[in-house]
C-alpha cells in the first residue's frame, strides 16, 4: 500500500473519532477496519473510539476477505447488506456460509443506476448448494482472479458447467486446502484432469498455477478465521522482484538443451513406427473399400412405402 493511502486512512480513522463526526454517527455503532478494527459510538453526546482486538485481523491483506471475516463473526441474528463492486466478495462470502454464527440474513448490493441489483445469497446458497459453493473460491482462482492468470482464451461458462455435473470435482476443489499430503497429491491429479477438459497445458506450468490456486484459496475458504494462512507466497509459485512478487512460471528448462534430446535414435523405434503408420493405411483402405460394398450394395435396395 503507498503511502499516501496510509495518510488518507490514518487521517480517516482519527476524524471519524472527532466531535464533528457526532450527527452522522448518531446512535449507531462505527467499525472502520485497517491495522486494527475501530469501533466509534456516541456516549453522553461525546465520539468514543475503541479498538475491537476481537474484530482485528491484520493477516487479512485484502478488504474482501476481511469483510467476510467480520460478518462471520456476528453473534446475533441479523440483516445483512454489503455495498461492492466486487465478484470477489460473493464468491469468498458463499465459500464461508456454513461459518456463519447465527441466522443472517445477507444481500449483496452491486451495480449503479438501472444496472443496480441485490443478491440474495441466502437463497443463492439454497439453490447451488453447499458443496459447489465451497468449491467457488478454487474455481475461481483456477480460472482466472485478480491473483492468478485465466486460460488464454477461455472464459468462466463451460468450466463452471462441468463442475456443476461432478461431485468428483467438487470435493477435490474443496480438498485444495487440506494440509494432507495424500489428499492434495490425489486432487493435484483430479484438477490436472478438469484442466485438460478445458485446455490442455504445459505440465511445468500448470505445477506453479495450482500452487498459486492453493495459496490464493486457502486464504479465501478460511476468511472467517483470523488467521487464515500459515503458507508463504515465496514457496506457492511467485518471486520477489524489488518491491513486488512476481509469477514462477515453470521449473526447470523450458526447452531441450540439445537437438538430440528430442531425435529417436534407436532403429527398432524408427523400424516399429514405419510399420505401425503402413498398418493404419492398410486398416484405412480396408474400411474405405468396406464403405463402397456398403453403397454398391445399397444401389440394389428397393423400398416401398404403402
Amino acid at each position: 500500500m503507498c503511502n499516501l493511502k496510509k495518510l488518507w486512512l490514518t487521517f480517516f480513522i482519527d476524524h471519524w473519532g472527532s466531535e464533528d463526526m457526532l450527527p452522522f454517527i448518531g446512535n449507531k455503532n462505527i467499525y472502520v477496519s485497517f491495522n486494527k478494527c475501530y469501533s466509534y459510538k456516541v456516549i453522553n453526546n461525546k465520539v468514543i473510539k475503541t479498538i475491537e482486538e476481537s474484530l482485528s485481523c491484520e493477516e487479512h491483506e485484502e478488504a474482501d476477505s476481511r469483510i467476510i471475516f467480520h460478518i462471520c463473526q456476528i453473534d446475533f441474528d441479523a440483516e445483512v447488506v454489503i455495498r461492492c463492486s466486487d465478484s470477489d466478495i460473493l464468491i469468498i462470502l458463499l465459500g464461508n456460509m456454513d461459518h456463519l454464527k447465527k441466522s443472517l440474513k445477507i444481500w449483496i448490493n452491486m451495480g449503479v443506476g438501472n444496472h443496480q441489483r441485490y443478491i440474495n445469497i441466502n437463497e443463492l446458497y439454497r439453490i447451488l448448494g453447499d458443496s459447489l459453493c465451497k468449491a467457488l473460491p478454487c474455481f475461481h482462482a483456477i480460472t482466472g482472479c485478480d491473483y492468478t492468470p485465466a486460460f488464454f482464451r477461455k472464459g468462466k461458462v463451460k468450466p463452471f458447467k462441468i463442475l456443476e455435473n461432478s461431485e468428483e470435482y467438487q470435493l477435490a476443489f474443496d480438498n485444495i486446502i487440506s494440509d494432507d499430503k495424500e489428499v492434495l497429491e490425489t486432487t493435484f491429479v483430479i484438477l490436472e484432469k478438469f484442466i485438460c477438459q478445458i485446455l490442455p497445458p504445459c505440465k511445468v506450468e500448470l505445477e506453479q498455477h495450482l500452487l498459486r490456486v492453493r495459496y490464493v484459496t486457502k486464504i479465501w475458504r478460511n476468511a472467517h478465521l483470523k488467521h487464515p494462512t500459515s503458507l508463504s507466497p515465496m514457496a506457492f509459485g511467485w518471486t520477489i522482484n524489488g518491491d513486488k512478487y512476481d509469477f514462477v512460471w515453470f521449473l526447470g528448462d523450458q526447452l531441450p538443451s540439445s537437438v538430440a534430446d528430442i531425435i529417436v535414435q534407436n532403429d527398432r523405434v524408427l523400424e516399429d513406427n514405419e510399420s505401425s503408420q503402413e498398418d493404419d493405411m492398410n486398416d484405412t483402405d480396408k474400411d474405405s473399400d468396406d464403405d463402397d460394398d456398403d453403397y454398391e450394395d445399397a444401389s440394389f435396395c428397393d423400398v416401398t412405402i404403402g
